[in-house]
């Protein structure tokens, strides 16, 4: 685990796309804004390291070679893993998906951002993706 210059943790992000300019781009923004971010080119490796247990957040291309970001939210949602579970997902591509693909998401809870948003909305999207997920124990922490 990460932790910031002021004591909290950094939320620990995996970015999965075949754009590899795109995602180092992203990657360094991220980790401009407290991130803790791994990039990967392959994602056929991304159930391996989800299970791990340390990643808040992934975020993926729609569509990628070789393994779609749908096919990924498949076996996400078939695993039994608490590490793969409690991982919030992120899908982004260049335009709105379509609405059975959004229908999907919604009832997933798969969130979506499109890959050139304004930079300010996808820090305000992960924040309030990552305030959503937190466990009930943080929850009540943050209460009291």
């Amino acid at each position: 685990m990460s932790i910031s210059n002021d004591g909290s943790r950094m939320p620990a992000v995996l970015i999965v796309d075949d754009d590899r300019e795109y995602a180092r781009h992203l990657g360094l923004y991220l980790s401009w804004h407290g991130y803790r971010v791994t990039d990967l080119a392959d994602p056929t490796a991304v159930m391996e390291r989800l299970e791990s247990g340390e990643y808040d957040l992934l975020i993926a291309s729609l569509f990628m070679k070789g393994e779609s970001g749908l096919s990924l939210c498949g076996k996400i949602s078939r695993s039994s893993s608490p590490g793969v579970r409690r991982t919030g997902i992120v899908m982004t591509w260049f335009e709105e998906p379509t609405v059975d693909i959004l229908i999907f998401f919604n009832k997933n809870n798969i969130h979506f951002v499109l890959k050139f948003e304004n930079t300010g909305q996808w820090l305000e999207k992960l924040d309030i993706i990552l305030r959503e997920r937190k466990a009930p124990h943080e929850k009540e922490t943050l209460l009291t």
